[in-house]
């Protein structure tokens, strides 16, 4: 994948979740259990918005570390499934028609 259109997806997403109201959510679930599990106030998202929340964390910086964050994690996943020999890559471009992947995917399956 085009790493700088990957980027772009990344960004809107979280631009996305934001406007969908992340805050109010992880206040939500203090509110409701009075502190998030380890693995949850480590998930990205979350534990930028803890730290918000908490004050260690400029609300003006909080949605660029996400950002940052989230990139960071994708880099990663990316890292790791390049080492899967059973992995069979498709390949995608901002092009891509979800009908024309999944016909690929489909064919590829039948044929295995």
């Amino acid at each position: 994948i085009d790493r700088a259109w990957l980027h772009e997806r990344i960004n809107q997403r979280v631009e996305t979740m934001i406007a969908a109201g992340l805050q109010a959510e992880v206040e939500q679930l203090l509110a409701r259990h009075g502190e998030l599990g380890h693995t949850a106030s480590q998930a990205v998202g979350y534990r930028e918005m803890l730290q918000q929340l908490r004050g260690e964390l400029p609300a003006n910086e909080t949605i660029d570390k996400i950002k940052a964050h989230t990139r960071q994690f994708a880099r990663r996943q990316e890292i790791w499934f390049r080492g899967l020999e059973e992995l069979y890559p498709f390949a995608l471009t901002t092009d891509s028609r979800v009908e024309e992947l999944a016909e690929r995917l489909t064919t590829w399956f039948v044929n295995v």
